[in-house]
């Protein structure tokens, strides 16, 4: 609600900042529902997930808004950024062993 006040006060303002010719242009701002899974994920409290090489990532799908997937396992909940997986092979049901990398979030 908050960040919809914000939106309505912003686009209240921009006939302001425009020449009169261009106000038939302006419509009122357009809110979508968001996805029940993106809903969902702004109330998780997760780690970062880093991608490191040859590191098995496993979990329950739980959330997802924008490039972030949000995974759940039973040590927690984990954010994950999709880009991060740019540029690598990426095998859906790998061999070896299973193991989540080491986070060691206090250092940063």
């Amino acid at each position: 609600e908050q960040a919809r006040a914000l939106v309505e006060e912003a686009a209240a303002g921009v006939p302001d900042l425009l020449p009169d010719i261009f106000h038939s242009w302006l419509h009122p701002a357009e809110f979508v529902v968001q996805p029940p899974m993106a809903a969902a994920s702004r109330s998780f409290t997760f780690q970062e997930l880093p991608v490191q090489t040859e590191t098995v990532i496993e979990g329950d799908v739980v959330g997802a808004v924008g490039h972030v997937l949000f995974l759940e396992d039973e040590t927690g909940c984990y954010g994950l950024d999709l880009g991060a997986l740019k540029t690598r092979v990426i095998q859906r049901d790998p061999d070896g062993p299973r193991a989540r990398p080491t986070v060691q979030l206090g250092l940063f």
